[in-house]
């Protein structure tokens, strides 16, 4: 099995940190979008990370898909979602919010970042950069949704949805840190410190 994807990438790291937690051999394929368009081509033409290349040599791309796979490849009670029903709404939307904010630092950091100064549209900047704050705070304010006195946020079990939090917490803070901070995030910002010190997090961390 082949991850196709630096690490750089917040959502090459969704699909990492499942795969280390959950104890799956793979082979990391080092490549970025701007500097390796040839190697990540030749895996999937749509160029885009990540992608997993699979023993049998289907190749799966979208790491929301990739999950759902890899979710699949061990015991219902080991998987990283939510087991009562009752929490699926919730459950869907938080992960909607906060891969949502993902994709929305990405865009930040391209417009922000990545265009040469003369060209960034510092209006639609701050647009994405708003949006990648909205995302951390809908999912903050709606605290309520979540376990009780658990370190996660749902049903006391580590979930996608905590992960997601654990990579996109610190993107925010870093780039919205005037909307996005331990005052007005506190939960958030105590599960991404606890996240970020698990050991799946740190050997996936870009080196």
């Amino acid at each position: 099995m082949k991850l196709v994807g630096t690490t750089i990438s917040h959502f090459v790291r969704r699909v990492a940190i499942p795969l280390k937690i959950y104890g799956i051999n793979y082979e990391a394929i080092d490549a970025s979008v701007t500097t390796d368009q040839a190697v990540i081509k030749q895996h999937s033409k749509l160029a885009r990370i990540p992608s997993l290349v699979l023993d049998d040599g289907d190749v799966l791309i979208d790491s929301d898909y990739i999950l759902a796979e890899i979710d699949a490849m061990v015991p219902e009670n080991e998987r990283l979602i939510i087991q009562d029903p009752s929490n699926r709404r919730h459950y869907g939307q938080v992960l909607a919010s906060l891969t949502g904010a993902m994709d929305k630092a990405t865009a930040w950091f391209y417009e922000a970042h990545r265009r040469p100064k003369e060209f960034v549209w510092a209006e639609w900047a701050e647009h994405l950069r708003l949006q990648l704050a909205g995302g951390v705070l809908q999912v903050e304010e709606n605290a309520h949704i979540f376990a009780d006195g658990s370190e996660y946020l749902f049903e006391d079990r580590l979930t996608h949805a905590d992960i997601a939090a654990g990579l996109v917490y610190p993107l925010a803070n870093m780039a919205a840190a005037d909307l996005v901070n331990a005052e007005s995030c506190p939960r958030l910002a105590k599960l991404a410190l606890h996240m970020n010190s698990l050991e799946a997090f740190k050997a996936t961390s870009p080196s």
